[in-house]
């Protein structure tokens, strides 16, 4: 964190010509990272930088049986006056009130409400709760007991929950073969992030052999379903010509969709589409819209790729400064490549 403090430091307090002098600091460091270790090249046609995204699990609104409506208070099929008052029965209104607390940020009190409620989706919701550590301390072996106990009653939420601790070794051992068996079981009940994740199985060969043309079928019946990361991966294939014919038209088609609903996957290889000309003219003012809308959204590839295009200039205005913050915010998300952009600055 003292980087990004000195940075702030610097545009508040220094000179102008300090703060020239940086800028041309920087710049000579990044000459010669792109002429040293290659850490600025980006190989765009194959998309390699990004490892296939899936949308994280969400929290259901509803419980597994819907909401019941009971005319007047007395029982399902009641023979009260049709216009007399319904009420919710009593597993909607507590598992409602316990969206309502979560939706109010108090997510204590949320747990504690679902955990009262004899419903599947009220379990699979604390399954995230633990899993991502809202509310409570993360705790993925409380997670998976949890996402198998709504998985095992139909949940196909969970199903596919489970299949990605499985495939990240999250709680569990790395398992391919398992997370393949719950990602089928999810995408066989229509579930478009299943289908999604079964589909990236299939396109990277893990639990299955590898078999782009079921990638791509898997892909396209989410994405039609407006499923936006199925949407982004389906231009990938596209963009790449892996199992359909290579048409960077479609891709661009595709990866339009995705960004629309604000997928940062989607919006970046968007982005990369108008910086290179692929399958639309031209448009690095274009490019950069979409970059940007990325990294707003913290996404760490998009963060990462709007720095470089302020190192280049690329539809912007030429800023190394604020390059080098970009650079900070994707390296402490983790991503490798501003990691080692920012290692060969200051090792320079």
């Amino acid at each position: 964190m003292w980087q990004r403090v000195i940075i702030a430091r610097l545009r508040s307090v220094v000179t102008r010509s300090i703060a020239v002098t940086l800028a041309v600091v920087l710049l000579i460091a990044t000459s010669v990272i792109i002429s040293r270790v290659g850490v600025a090249e980006v190989r765009l046609n194959s998309f390699e930088i990004w490892r296939p995204s899936v949308e994280p699990g969400q929290i259901r609104s509803l419980p597994f049986g819907g909401c019941l409506y009971i005319p007047g208070g007395t029982g399902i099929g009641s023979t009260l006056d049709p216009g007399a008052p319904k009420v919710r029965n009593r597993t909607c209104t507590l598992f409602l009130r316990a969206l309502r607390h979560y939706e109010n940020l108090n997510y204590s009190r949320a747990l504690v409400n679902w955990g009262g409620v004899a419903d599947a989706h009220a379990t699979y919701n604390m399954g995230i709760m633990h899993y991502y550590g809202v509310g409570t301390a993360k705790d993925y072996e409380a997670a998976i007991n949890l996402f198998r106990s709504a998985a095992n009653k139909g949940v196909a939420d969970a199903m596919t929950q489970l299949g990605e601790m499985y495939a990240k070794g999250h709680g569990v051992e790395q398992d391919s073969n398992a997370a393949v068996s719950w990602f089928r079981k999810a995408a066989n009940k229509r579930h478009r992030r299943g289908q999604t994740w079964l589909g990236v199985m299939y396109a990277q060969g893990e639990g299955v052999q590898r078999d782009s043309q079921k990638a791509v079928q898997l892909f396209r019946l989410a994405a039609k379903r407006r499923y936006a990361s199925a949407q982004t991966q389906l231009g990938v294939m596209y963009a790449q010509g892996d199992g359909v014919s290579q048409n960077s038209t479609e891709a661009v088609n595709w990866f339009r969709k995705a960004a629309e609903q604000d997928d940062p996957a989607g919006q970046v290889r968007l982005g990369w589409m108008y910086l290179k000309g692929n399958g639309v003219p031209q448009d690095s003012e274009r490019a950069a819209e979409w970059f940007r809308n990325a990294a707003d959204t913290g996404d760490a590839g998009g963060l990462y790729i709007l720095g470089r295009i302020y190192v280049d200039g690329d539809g912007v205005e030429k800023d190394l400064i604020q390059a080098l913050d970009l650079y900070l915010e994707a390296a402490e998300l983790g991503f490798s490549r501003a990691q080692h952009a920012l290692g060969a600055i200051y090792l320079e």
